[in-house]
């Protein structure tokens, strides 16, 4: 029971976190922030994106990856978004005001390949009798 409400406490502290920022500046946030991908593998999983704090009605996401196009909001009323993502690579968000193009906010989901273990090194030699 203990291990349960430590992990908890940890998933959700980046959450505490972000509701104890200020609401006058614009935050995004991106959930997960990281994954660990086994190499020769992408990720694969389902992202999301929260933002808050903005005075605009309309915003838009862009990021640098090409699977994704630019995003944007018709209404002051939505502030996530979901994203199915497959991808090896880091991901760079912004949320940007459409009429300006002034970057808002940003936010980083992070790839981490998961290396292979070292292979033990024998310290004799093969022919050796003893």
């Amino acid at each position: 029971m203990r291990v349960h409400l430590a992990l908890a406490s940890v998933l959700l502290s980046p959450m505490l976190h972000a509701d104890s920022l200020p609401a006058d500046k614009p935050t995004l946030e991106v959930w997960p922030q990281i994954c660990v991908a086994v190499p020769e593998t992408p990720c694969k999983l389902d992202l999301q994106l929260k933002w808050r704090g903005t005075s605009h009605n309309r915003i838009c996401i862009l990021s640098d990856n090409a699977q994704f196009t630019r995003w944007c909001n018709d209404s002051n009323a939505v502030h996530s978004l979901t994203l199915n993502i497959t991808t090896d690579k880091d991901i760079q968000f912004e949320m940007v005001d459409p009429e300006t193009n002034r970057i808002i906010a940003d936010a980083k989901f992070r790839v981490t390949q998961l290396s292979e273990p070292q292979k033990r090194r024998r310290y004799r030699n093969p022919w050796s009798l003893f």
